[in-house]
């Protein structure tokens, strides 16, 4: 099985549990670039500065309740601690699993994103 087809299927699982009301695939293009930068300048969550002193340059403000900010109830779930890196809270999978972390629903209006890497092997 591909590395994207055992993503795919983890992402459907974490869907289905959390139950975001969307799921977005995130390619990294340059379409989708502007396309982001167009919707937070729209909804002010952006905010464009001088663009001949800093062309390309914006400001942007997390919100006080972003999920961000539970950084003490955020882990990485990998089978080497070492992968987590030095600065991330670590937990081996089958923990995480025995305490159904997936279980709670996440705020109202939150989107699940999954990068896309090109990787298929």
């Amino acid at each position: 099985m591909s590395k994207t087809s055992v993503v795919e299927k983890w992402v459907d699982g974490a869907a289905a549990l959390t139950k975001p009301s969307k799921v977005i695939w995130a390619d990294g293009s340059k379409q989708e670039y502007d396309r982001l930068v167009e919707d937070m300048l729209r909804d002010s969550t952006l905010l464009e500065l001088n663009q001949q002193t800093y062309p390309g340059c914006y400001l942007h403000r997390s919100h006080p309740q972003d999920v961000a900010r539970t950084e003490q109830l955020t882990f990485i779930c990998t089978r080497d601690k070492e992968e987590a890196g030095p600065t991330n809270n670590w937990m081996e999978p089958g923990e995480a699993k025995a305490k159904d972390a997936f279980k709670s629903k996440p705020p109202k209006g939150s989107d699940l994103f999954r990068e896309l890497t090109g990787e298929d092997d």
